[in-house]
């Protein structure tokens, strides 16, 4: 893959096991000159690869990917986001509820088997956190949790100046934790994808919530004790540190 992409040792790939951005490339997007950050790209529902050209052309790259680490090959830095399972998922409902570019996830009660059978947009989520996990002890991964994350952001944004080899004034890492904080975020049309007119703002709000424990306001008894079981059985074999009783 990594030849395909034509990556090189400088540039830098960001993984989610969260909730997709969308489909193809996100350079494209109207008023993109106004991002904060000059180039992101992002592959699309199912996809390995990007066929953007321009990966080869910038001198300093972000690519957003959500590929399997099983199926990733990539000789340069990744930051890996997971998050927790029963979050995602309703969190994922919601943004594919909004997202026509997406299948519909039709009734909760459907896509809850949906997502717990792994026939959802880059497959089992399971699969998805293990592979990384699994990765990171080969590959020079930084692997983060959308939890801890929000819990104290200067803190794992520390992280990453640290795993990247930066060494950023107090002032810049203030307004890099300002920038990316979810209010901020929710009114800034690049981040909250307002232009996008795939997105079904009516629907759901793509910056939804900042929350933890979300799930808890979706699932029923019987899910949850359903989805508690599926968990212990598909994780059994990991030594992933999830925080389960939030």
């Amino acid at each position: 893959m990594s030849k395909q992409l034509g990556c090189r040792a400088s540039d830098l790939v960001v993984t989610e096991a969260s909730i997709p951005e969308g489909s193809g490339p996100s350079a494209v997007l109207p008023g993109w000159g106004s991002c904060r950050f000059p180039l992101t790209l992002s592959t699309g529902c199912g996809d390995t690869e990007t066929p953007h050209g321009g990966l080869r052309d910038p001198d300093s790259l972000v690519l957003t990917s959500r590929v399997e680490g099983d199926t990733a090959r990539f000789p340069l830095e990744i930051i890996y986001v997971a998050r927790k399972a029963k979050d995602t998922m309703v969190s994922y409902y919601h943004f594919q509820r909004m997202n026509r570019r997406l299948p519909n996830p039709r009734t909760w009660d459907e896509y809850f088997d949906t997502f717990l059978a792994g026939k959802v947009c880059w497959g089992s989520c399971y699969d998805h956190v293990k592979g990384w996990w699994r990765k990171k002890d080969s590959h020079p991964i930084l692997y983060l949790f959308y939890e801890e994350m929000l819990k104290d952001p200067k803190r794992e944004i520390r992280k990453m100046m640290e795993f990247l080899g930066k060494n950023l004034k107090g002032e810049v890492l203030d307004k890099t934790v300002y920038n990316t904080s979810f209010a901020v975020m929710k009114n800034h049309p690049m981040t909250d994808y307002t232009n996008d007119m795939k997105m079904n703002h009516q629907l759901s709000l793509f910056m939804r919530k900042e929350v933890i424990g979300d799930w808890k306001n979706q699932f029923t008894e019987a899910q949850t004790k359903k989805f508690n079981e599926n968990y212990e059985k598909n994780m059994a074999d990991t030594s992933l540190p999830f925080c389960m009783d939030l």
